[in-house]
């Protein structure tokens, strides 16, 4: 097991940024039998990437599983291009994947690469997936912000700051583009051949404030032809959780 955390320069983004990562081994990777999968592991808009290490058993199941663990920072970004400012779904998708198979040789093939996240990270892990299936073989979403611009807007749940934070994010049309929008994305994903549409697992609690959201987006997701889950449980939007739902989510797409 070893755990590494430091910063690395986003060229999409031009600056530093911070990243830390969980691997399952603690030996060169020459000495694995093959390169490991990968979870790229998203925090929320309140949060940053410590929180799972923070507030989970994230370690052990890391170890059991033998993934490694890839903890980003997004801030309040919804992990998109804003309009006004980083382009930070470009980073995600692109450039960090890239550079996390050169720097600790974990496989770089879909079938081995996931996306998981709460609350805002949960909205850019599902886009991940459903975005990008060349590169991303699953998603689980935890209490997903299933309408990032809805949430944004909303003082009951983004809150004022939030709102300020909404044009640079969104433009000052306050609109989401078809390539945010979780439903168009899975319209044009189901379009694919079957073997090349990843796994989607969504979790939310039952008491959680995003609760219609998931179940609107679960009817639209059990029309197409897509691997989806919906998974529900006593639950609040809150790490007691998160800690049960990461697990749910993630053996899931190992198929556990």
């Amino acid at each position: 097991m070893a755990l590494f955390r430091g910063d690395v320069r986003s060229s999409v983004m031009q600056m530093d940024t911070g990243l830390t990562v969980m691997l399952p081994y603690d030996r060169p990777v020459k000495n694995q039998q093959e390169p490991c999968k990968v979870l790229y592991l998203l925090h929320g808009m309140k949060l940053n990437t410590t929180g799972w290490q923070r507030y989970t058993n994230l370690e052990n199941f890391t170890k059991e599983n033998g993934i490694a663990v890839v903890m980003p920072e997004g801030g309040r970004s919804f992990w998109m291009d804003m309009v006004n400012g980083p382009a930070y779904y470009t980073y995600l998708s692109e450039e960090l994947p890239e550079l996390v198979c050169k720097m600790f040789g974990v496989s770089d093939k879909p079938e081995d690469t996931f996306a998981s996240g709460l609350s805002m990270g949960g909205y850019a892990a599902l886009k991940l997936a459903l975005r990008n299936p060349e590169r991303f073989g699953g998603a689980a979403g935890l209490s997903s912000t299933i309408n990032p611009l809805h949430y944004a807007l909303s003082p009951e749940l983004g809150g004022e700051l939030c709102i300020k934070d909404a044009p640079a994010i969104f433009g000052p049309e306050l609109k989401l583009k078809d390539e945010d929008n979780l439903f168009e994305l899975a319209k044009k994903c189901a379009q694919l051949p079957e073997e090349k549409r990843p796994r989607i697992i969504s979790c939310v609690g039952t008491e959680d404030e995003l609760y219609d959201e998931h179940i609107e987006f679960k009817e639209a997701m059990e029309k197409l032809p897509i691997d989806f889950t919906h998974a529900e449980w006593a639950g609040k939007h809150d790490w007691n959780f998160w800690e049960e739902s990461i697990r749910v989510g993630v053996n899931h797409l190992l198929k556990k």
